[in-house]
């Protein structure tokens, strides 16, 4: 088993994420568009131009809905890189914890016991007791923490950041759907069809690199309807 280590990773934020791949859109239209009347198209197509669109002709009328979609499944992606790129394991958050506190514990009688030859060419402005006294502040709240770090489980397995990830997801799309009254059901048949919000996350989550099979995402649905109070209808097509 690997030696514990104090890691600092960081939050992952200002992490760059690859972008989503040209042809999710395409995919997503493959799947909305027979949900899209010829009276929803001449609607949207009209409001384009009434708004001076140069290009309302080509106007589709999901492409609100895709444009939120394709919103959704970028957030997932990026949430899932930067859960994977902080991932610590227990052994190592507790080295890490440990290693503050010893660097911390440390460091006010350093900046307080400074040799006069070295502070006389030090900045006058430098305020090295204020920044100690700061320091040990700061030891005494991080030490109202230390029951709880060391209660910490492994919350950050790989199955797990990516079951967060995914539930997300499902909730984002969900509401998604919702709002532009498409139809809510997750069913999946015997024979493998599935419903059109079913079909609409394998492919966002293939694209944000999480790959689940259709009845799990439907207990994903499952767990974002019973959150919203929408359990109702769940196996509608």
């Amino acid at each position: 088993m690997a030696r514990p280590t104090a890691r600092y990773v960081g939050t992952g934020a200002g992490e760059l994420v690859p972008d989503l791949p040209e042809s999710l859109k395409t995919d997503l239209r493959r799947c909305l568009d027979q949900k899209f009347s010829v009276d929803q198209g001449a609607a949207a197509r009209a409001f384009a131009k009434g708004a001076g669109e140069a290009d309302w002709r080509d106007a589709n009328p999901s492409d609100g809905t895709i444009g939120a979609l394709v919103a959704a499944a970028y957030r997932a992606k990026v949430e899932l890189h930067q859960s994977k790129s902080t991932a610590v394991r227990k052994e190592d958050l507790d080295a890490e914890f440990s290693d503050l506190m010893r660097s911390l514990d440390e460091l006010p009688r350093k900046l307080t016991s400074i040799s006069l030859p070295l502070l006389r060419l030090l900045p006058v402005e430098a305020d090295f007791d204020d920044v100690a006294s700061r320091i040990q502040e700061l030891v005494l709240q991080l030490q109202q923490s230390e029951a709880r770090v060391a209660r910490a489980g492994n919350k950050w397995k790989p199955s797990e950041v990516e079951s967060r990830a995914a539930k997300h997801l499902a909730r984002d799309v969900l509401d998604t759907f919702e709002t532009d009254g498409l139809p809510l059901g997750n069913s999946v048949s015997a024979d493998g069809t599935q419903s059109l919000l079913i079909q609409v996350l394998q492919v966002l989550g293939k694209a944000a690199e999480l790959r689940r099979a259709p009845h799990t995402w439907k207990k994903d649905v499952m767990s974002a309807k019973a959150a919203k109070g929408t359990v109702k209808g769940c196996g509608e097509n």
